[in-house]
């Protein structure tokens, strides 16, 4: 289902963990927008995943781009700041 917050439609709802503090974000949100939404502190400079800047450990152990990679429930992501 999607809503409609102050002119902005928003995906469902999903919850994941940034080294391990719970964070609420919305379906079609990347990892960066998410962090950035809640105020938690994940480095990135261009938003198009050339930069590598906002690189994070997913809990597969794969390093990927948090500004790329999409929100999903229950993923878990460790930074490296």
């Amino acid at each position: 289902m999607r809503r409609v917050e102050a002119g902005v439609t928003r995906g469902q709802r999903v919850a994941f963990t940034i080294d391990g503090a719970s964070v609420t974000a919305f379906k079609g949100e990347t990892v960066l927008a998410a962090a950035r939404a809640a105020d938690m502190p994940i480095a990135g400079w261009c938003n198009m995943g050339s930069c590598g800047e906002c690189m994070v450990t997913a809990a597969s152990g794969m390093r990927v781009r948090a500004c790329l990679t999409p929100v999903a429930e229950g993923l878990s992501v460790t930074t490296h700041g």
